[in-house]
């Protein structure tokens, strides 16, 4: 299952930025405008990067991404929370970049489920990481270790105008969410056929998923 194209254009563009912008605190709940649809719980996860494209070429394209957001799909009208744009800092020299974001999605309207998602973005020449099935995720929270098991990035990944990307998506529980976000240190490590991607959380990526803990998760 591939992401639609607007998610790659929009990472695209991102890719020249060291950061993300300051945080903002508007919260964008935004109707999607007609499109192909999408009415399996699995194609709605793969669009989560999308959602974060739409945002700005849609309604609420005057104002930066929201750290967190609500989205309705037109078609089956259940609704998805989510951090859209997670970026985590490079150190050192910037080969590649990865989000972790997080989402909240309802199969019907009232069971839900928690996922988080890695979307990872580089130049051709560096080349993708090849998520691999399985627990390819470990996030370390004050120490303590969790895995998350994922299908890998197989059936999305991209290439486009001299860069690559891949997502996988990872089932998460509202206890693991409250460990990251209101941890005092937090380290992502990402395994593929090609090698680990680490990184650590900074105060702004705090921030976003405590507010979605906040709003989705203890809040309901």
């Amino acid at each position: 299952m591939n992401t639609p194209s607007h998610s790659t254009q929009f990472r695209h563009n991102l890719f020249s930025r060291t950061s993300r912008s300051a945080s903002h605190e508007t919260r964008c709940v935004w109707q999607a405008p007609r499109v192909e649809a999408k009415t399996s719980w699995a194609s709605r996860l793969a669009s989560l990067t999308w959602l974060a494209a739409l945002f700005l070429w849609a309604g609420c394209a005057s104002i930066p991404v929201p750290d967190v957001a609500t989205h309705y799909d037109p078609h089956t009208r259940l609704r998805t929370d989510l951090i859209p744009d997670n970026l985590l800092p490079t150190q050192g020299p910037m080969r590649e970049l990865l989000w972790l974001n997080a989402s909240r999605v309802f199969k019907d309207q009232q069971v839900f489920e928690y996922y988080l998602e890695v979307h990872y973005e580089a130049r051709e020449e560096t080349g993708l990481l090849n998520i691999h099935p399985g627990l390819s995720l470990t996030i370390i929270a004050d120490g303590k270790e969790f895995k998350f098991r994922g299908s890998g990035s197989l059936n999305m990944r991209k290439q486009r105008r001299g860069v690559v990307s891949e997502d996988a998506i990872f089932l998460a529980s509202a206890d693991e969410l409250r460990a990251i976000a209101f941890a005092k240190a937090v380290t992502v490590k990402v395994a593929g056929q090609n090698g680990v991607v680490v990184r650590d959380f900074i105060p702004v990526n705090f921030e976003r998923f405590r507010k979605f803990v906040t709003e989705f998760v203890d809040r309901g």
